[in-house]
């Protein structure tokens, strides 16, 4: 090499700076060129064309195919995670769910996380709407008020859902759910008997009504008793779509012989929630802006990081990223030396 710099009269003492930046430069303008080709065909939607955004083909590249049964070998033990469903499946099977989420063209991409996270552990899983998706098995409906959109749905599952679903789950776009819980709780309750499950606030009749907000969950024979004998009778059941939906499903309910269950567990503690987790453990419940949430209730809960019970099943206002955030914490995340 210094024969050859001393050939053409270079001098080598500087060589080795304009190799390292040679180097340097070459790194950079390599990580800068795939960087500007990523974008380039993410913007132009051609990067991930499985699929509708990043996050669905991430989760359904990465976590999806390894949720059931996965294993990570380090040096030479292999430490294993299985997955063990059996439990899961069988009472799958055993508790039919009907998972009704409402929505509207402007909820798809949050009705698209669920389809790809808890959704898909519903035995069905049905999207209504006011206008049809080519991309969610969507049925659209006319209806625009809450409860006129009730009404039309319950009628519509129980033409359509009777003999294959023996409770039906009705949430919104910004619901995550915790679908096996639902089953261990529904388990002991026989679908025949005309009831139904939320987070119950008392007001408005002698046995309260369901929180819409928390999303509830009705048995076969409660469905059937409110389409057979209070939705076509106004005095029962309210035969205009005004209204709150959640009071008036409620009142209609009462109306039609079907009870208010207790979703609480054995220590009291609630399972359906109306805000997301971190309104829940870490906001004073009582402050001015959802002081609702106690005076609608005659039952005392813990508060904070007791809020809430290990069976827990519902939370609302959960967004987008972070339904995928709770689906990997819950199904492949695992704590090291605690069993």
């Amino acid at each position: 090499m210094l024969r050859y710099f001393n050939q053409f009269g270079i001098s080598p003492t500087f060589s080795l700076k304009y190799v390292l930046t040679f180097a340097a430069g070459t790194i950079f303008g390599f990580t800068y060129f795939h960087i500007w080709i990523d974008v380039s065909r993410w913007k132009s939607g051609n990067a991930f064309p499985t699929t509708d955004s990043r996050a669905d083909y991430l989760y359904t590249r990465d976590v999806k195919k390894f949720q059931n049964n996965f294993k990570i070998y380090r040096g030479y033990l292999p430490i294993v995670y299985e997955v063990d469903r059996s439990v899961a499946d069988v009472l799958a099977q055993r508790v039919r769910i009907l998972c009704w989420v409402v929505t509207d063209p402007s909820g798809f991409d949050q009705a698209k996380a669920i389809k790809a996270t808890w959704g898909q552990r519903c035995n069905a899983l049905l999207f209504t709407s006011t206008k049809a998706s080519k991309k969610l098995p969507t049925v659209m409906f006319n209806m625009t008020t809450d409860w006129g959109k009730t009404k039309q749905g319950l009628k519509y599952i129980y033409e359509n859902y009777m003999d294959s679903a023996d409770w039906i789950l009705k949430v919104d776009v910004h619901h995550y759910v915790i679908v096996e819980n639902l089953r261990h709780m529904l388990e002991p309750h026989s679908p025949d008997s005309p009831v139904y499950f939320g987070r119950q606030f008392h007001r408005h009749t002698t046995q309260g009504y369901m929180s819409g907000g928390a999303g509830y969950v009705l048995s076969r024979a409660a469905l059937r008793r409110f389409v057979e004998r209070g939705l076509n009778k106004p005095t029962l059941c309210r035969s205009d779509d005004g209204g709150l939906e959640d009071v008036e499903l409620g009142i209609c309910l009462k109306h039609s012989g079907v009870a208010a269950g207790d979703s609480r567990d054995r220590y009291g503690l609630g399972r359906f929630f109306p805000f997301d987790p971190a309104t829940h453990i870490v906001k004073d419940l009582r402050d001015e802006e959802i002081r609702w949430y106690w005076e609608f209730s005659n039952i005392s809960y813990p508060e904070r990081i007791d809020c809430c019970s290990e069976t827990t099943i519902a939370f609302h206002y959960v967004f987008r990223p972070f339904m995928y955030n709770y689906d990997y914490f819950l199904y492949n995340l695992h704590t090291r030396l605690i069993n």
